[in-house]
């Protein structure tokens, strides 16, 4: 488990060995939720970086797993690299991101939508925090978060 200096602590000497701007690197999921103080502690670090991080990733050599679909979230490929789960970013994000520490973090709502498109048992924490922006969720989403609520009870 990390606690939010350990994971900047981690993720900036990985930034910085990899020569990546800090800037360029987006925190989602577990840290997102340290870094806006939703929770203490998470297990592990996952970013998403942009296609030419990406690649210089590859040219190292390093393996990519797939992780496989989640509720309604799809497959989603990474590298593991230097305690770091890298995902490559697909889209851009920055209106769904806030900068802290240098890095762009995922907003809480965005965060919410993610997490319910997961849906699950380890999402609930943050799902039932941020329920208080439930009404700006899609009817979908919002419907989605309620039947994992009464799922998880």
């Amino acid at each position: 488990m990390l606690n939010r200096e350990q994971f900047i602590e981690t993720l900036n000497k990985a930034c910085e060995e990899l020569g990546f701007e800090k800037n360029d690197v987006i925190i989602s999921h577990g840290g997102a939720s340290l870094l806006q103080h939703l929770r203490n502690e998470t297990d592990d670090i996952d970013v998403s970086i942009p296609q030419h991080y990406w690649n210089v990733l590859l040219d190292l050599g390093l393996e990519v797993r797939t992780l496989p679909a989640t509720g309604t979230y799809p497959a989603v490929e990474i590298i593991e690299h230097l305690d770091v789960d890298w995902h490559l970013a697909t889209k851009d994000q920055s209106a769904d991101m806030v900068n802290l520490h240098g890095y762009a973090v995922t907003r809480p709502l965005r965060l919410l939508r993610d997490r319910i498109a997961l849906g699950r048992q380890k999402d609930m924490g943050d799902i039932k925090l941020l329920t208080h922006l439930a009404s700006q969720l899609s009817m979908k989403d919002y419907a989605r978060m309620n039947e994992l609520i009464n799922q998880h009870l």
